[in-house]
């Protein structure tokens, strides 16, 4: 950003203030004629769009893709070949493209894995059903379902990709969450109690449901917790589908708390 603008205050505008400059950033930025991203600033949003999220984020029916990604996961050395392929050897870094990406919630590094990354929006997997059976040590089911209002709208694509960036980035955890095409696993512990959470999106995309399982003293730390873990879900809802309405006072049966289909 600083660069940017010294690069305006010096070539357009000498005699713009510092403070003035920076709002011009944020209103180029509103506006979409640029695009900053964490101290940096794309000049030409479009050229991020069809020469790096483009490439990496293709289908398999695009010349160019991202082959064999099952898991989410990629080395960044296929990351950079995939660049290499599209715009010439050498002429974006994976590493740069990694850092714009992950700033723009799209990616995350790998945690212990130097080197990796995961494209949640990229997983093919759906849920194993051993991941979230029922345990006899977890007596505490509460849960709620987040679903539209209105029956012509539907929870956009992106939604679940960003929720399970922004849960393995931001949310504190005793482990990264499992996470497959459309949900994921959390666990943390809530004043020394061990709980574990599940949201997952509905075959329909109309609905989240949102659970949380815990040790038969933790009633307290799993409403804690699933309070969290609604207010993140909303927080992403907000970001990404504006203006849709979820009703989210719908508690779940004693049947889809303790096992939830894995249909859906």
């Amino acid at each position: 950003t600083a660069v940017f603008c010294f690069l305006i205050e010096h070539n357009v505008y000498r005699s713009l203030r510092k403070r003035d400059l920076f709002l011009l950033v944020r209103f180029l930025h509103d506006t979409g004629e640029v695009m900053k991203i964490g101290d940096d600033v794309v000049i030409n949003p479009s050229w991020l769009s069809s020469n790096v999220i483009g490439p990496l984020m293709s289908p398999i029916l695009f010349p160019v893709h991202m082959e064999g990604i099952q898991d989410g996961i990629v080395y960044v050395e296929r990351i950079e070949k995939v660049l290499d392929d599209f715009n010439g050897r050498g002429r974006i870094s994976a590493h740069e493209a990694v850092k714009a990406l992950s700033s723009l919630e799209i990616c995350y590094p790998v945690a212990e894995k130097d080197g990796f990354y995961c494209f949640p929006a990229l997983i093919q997997e759906e849920r194993r059903e051993e991941l979230w059976i029922e345990d006899n040590d977890m007596s505490v089911y509460v849960g709620r379902r987040l679903e539209c209002q209105d029956c012509t709208d539907i929870i956009t694509p992106g939604t679940i990709p960003f929720l399970q960036t922004r849960s393995a980035t931001r949310v504190q955890l005793s482990h990264a969450p499992l996470i497959w095409k459309n949900g994921l696993i959390l666990e943390k512990i809530v004043k020394t109690c061990r709980v574990q959470g599940l949201i997952e999106l509905h075959q329909e995309k109309r609905a989240i449901d949102v659970v949380v399982r815990g040790l038969s003293y933790s009633e307290a730390e799993c409403l804690v917790f699933l309070q969290d873990m609604i207010d993140v879900t909303l927080k992403i809802k907000d970001d990404r589908n504006p203006g849709t309405i979820m009703k989210h006072e719908m508690p779940l049966s004693a049947k889809e708390l303790k096992k939830l289909s894995a249909e859906q």
